[in-house]
């Protein structure tokens, strides 16, 4: 896969979906009124993705107290998902390496990518909310790069930063693949920090699987 130019820009609404899967897998259960907290939007807005995620099946209502959780189907369709990108909800913060006052998180399996582009991934993750983000690159055996424009190649040291490296390595060492990708968004909000991450590295994933989403 090689990540040259860009793709069609997902909307806001088709990331928040793909979180949503992500945040019912976190809690069970979620309402309008939750959802509409965890994503700082309105109730009306939650009600609308709520509603959509129904009709596409991936969730369902369990009691009105509850609220919905996710179906068979949306298990079967977040798993195809985490196979790529992973959510760690431990917030972290890289101060100087980031924009923002809030930092966010995504982990996206990259053995199948050729090439990256991170200007690609910054303006995705703009276009929704975040106001940057700051991509690194590790494998199983401990190495971790902070990416230049284009990978490869890879810079020329290994990441060094200790305090980065620790706050990094704590929110990623449950993680099992041999090559991934850490998109950090950044913003003056955790939840559009998270949901630019998200955008960004959801470019990265098998568009397929974007297919499967499509509302």
């Amino acid at each position: 896969m090689v990540i040259e130019s860009p793709l069609p820009h997902l909307s806001q609404s088709t990331v928040q979906f793909v979180y949503t899967l992500y945040l019912f897998d976190h809690y069970t259960y979620l309402g309008r009124y939750k959802l509409a907290q965890y994503l700082k939007i309105s109730n009306a807005k939650a009600r609308t993705i709520l509603l959509k995620l129904k009709n596409k099946r991936l969730i369902e209502k369990v009691t009105p107290r509850l609220g919905h959780q996710l179906s068979v189907y949306g298990q079967e369709i977040l798993f195809q998902y985490q196979k790529y990108l992973k959510i760690p909800f431990q917030h972290i913060y890289l101060g100087q390496y980031t924009v923002g006052n809030k930092d966010a998180t995504v982990c996206v399996e990259t053995t199948n990518v050729e090439q990256l582009n991170t200007v690609l991934l910054r303006d995705e993750a703009l276009i929704n909310g975040a106001r940057g983000c700051t991509v690194f690159l590790r494998y199983s055996s401990g190495e971790l790069y902070l990416l230049n424009v284009i990978y490869p190649p890879l810079p020329d040291k290994q990441f060094s930063d200790r305090k980065a490296k620790k706050k990094l390595n704590k929110i990623i060492q449950t993680i099992p693949w041999s090559k991934f990708v850490i998109i950090v968004g950044t913003a003056d909000y955790v939840v559009d920090a998270q949901i630019g991450a998200i955008s960004a590295g959801l470019l990265l994933i098998p568009k397929e699987l974007l297919d499967l989403l499509s509302i």
